[in-house]
């Protein structure tokens, strides 16, 4: 019995980075700015600018080419490259258009966040001070935050499995 309830515990806990990392061979301390209204969870993707002293989420959502409401200025990935619309409400399926999206470039992901729980930004941006792995093995299918355009192009030295 007491086992049971145990198990049925770590079932509502949610993930952990122990659910996630299958092993990391270099991580750094660097702060992590959160924007206002999002949440960072257990290995959830990062990208630094400025040679990992600084970093933001680096989650983008998938392209649907059967959506037709992307408001302008959203940004999506598809095929390993961001794409901005530069038109509120392009049609679907014209990510190829350049008159209605901005191809960015290629969509680069160089850490994961090593936090035991999730954190969230409520009403103001935060910044706080976390490690982040920037060479490891992951469980692609226990992050939060996955989509398989994070497997094409993203994680340089971080292997997704």
């Amino acid at each position: 019995m007491q086992k049971t309830n145990a198990y049925n515990a770590l079932n509502t806990r949610g993930k952990t980075q122990d659910d996630i990392f299958i092993n990391i061979n270099k991580s750094v301390t660097a702060t992590v700015t959160i924007p206002a209204g999002t949440k960072l969870g257990p290995a959830d993707p990062l990208l630094s600018i400025d040679g990992g002293k600084t970093f933001t989420p680096a989650f983008k959502a998938e392209y649907d080419d059967t959506k037709a409401d992307y408001a302008n200025g959203t940004e999506v990935v598809s095929g390993g490259h961001v794409f901005t619309a530069i038109v509120a409400n392009p049609a679907a399926d014209t990510i190829d258009d350049n008159t209605k999206w901005r191809d960015d470039g290629v969509y680069v992901i160089n850490g994961a966040a090593m936090i035991t729980f999730e954190r969230e930004a409520t009403d103001t941006e935060e910044s706080t001070k976390i490690a982040v792995a920037v060479d490891c093995e992951l469980l692609s299918h226990q992050m939060n935050m996955f989509n398989e355009s994070c497997r094409v192009a993203g994680f340089p030295n971080i292997l997704m499995k």
